[in-house]
């Protein structure tokens, strides 16, 4: 063989060489590509939320906690009220009166605020501040405050009661609620 033909097979297996070992390569950047995003994903679905719900959480056309009320002659919307309740700058009392007046027939209203989650669990004094607010058959009741957490217990085992928490003044405020019709 001449020179020419040997440089020519040696390039050509230079070639080949270069091919498969940059074809293994992006075989193995595949593969490491793959395992992190299977690794990523099972690790979103087994990943549980420090906190139930958020202010983005809130439907801002639907959600009881925009709705507004009117209390000592001014309009709030409930969570805003419900802010002022936690700062005691508006009373439960004044709520209350601005409440009744949003409660429909055969509803039931619920809510509940406090500094850890599912605040309707409290009972006792921090447990007197929370609202439970029935209008049936043209009577609005009000249970008594004792049974307030089994009250809400009922609710949230049915998955009705929904939670979000938000930021104020540094402190977190959670607020447990529900508004619609009566289950047995």
């Amino acid at each position: 063989m001449n020179d020419k033909s040997e440089s020519y097979i040696s390039n050509k297996k230079g070639q080949l060489g270069k091919i498969i070992s940059s074809f293994s390569v992006m075989v193995l950047i595949f593969v490491v590509i793959a395992i992190y995003l299977v690794i990523a994903g099972s690790a979103s679905l087994f990943k549980k939320a420090s906190v139930y719900a958020s202010i983005e959480d809130v439907d801002l056309n639907k959600d009881i906690l925009l709705k507004e009320i009117e209390v000592s002659g001014e309009k709030f919307d409930i969570l805003s009220a419900l802010i002022r309740l936690n700062e005691d700058t508006l009373s439960r009392d004044e709520i209350n009166d601005g409440l009744k007046k949003i409660i429909n027939e055969g509803s039931i209203l619920l809510l509940a605020k406090g500094e850890n989650d599912e605040p309707g669990r409290l009972t006792g004094g921090p447990g007197r501040n929370n609202f439970i607010i029935e209008f049936k058959d043209g009577e609005m009741l009000y249970p008594n405050f004792g049974s307030y957490s089994s009250i809400f217990a009922k609710y949230r085992d049915k998955g009705l009661l929904k939670q979000a928490s938000f930021d104020v003044k540094g402190k977190k405020l959670y607020v447990e609620y529900y508004y619609g019709g009566f289950i047995e």
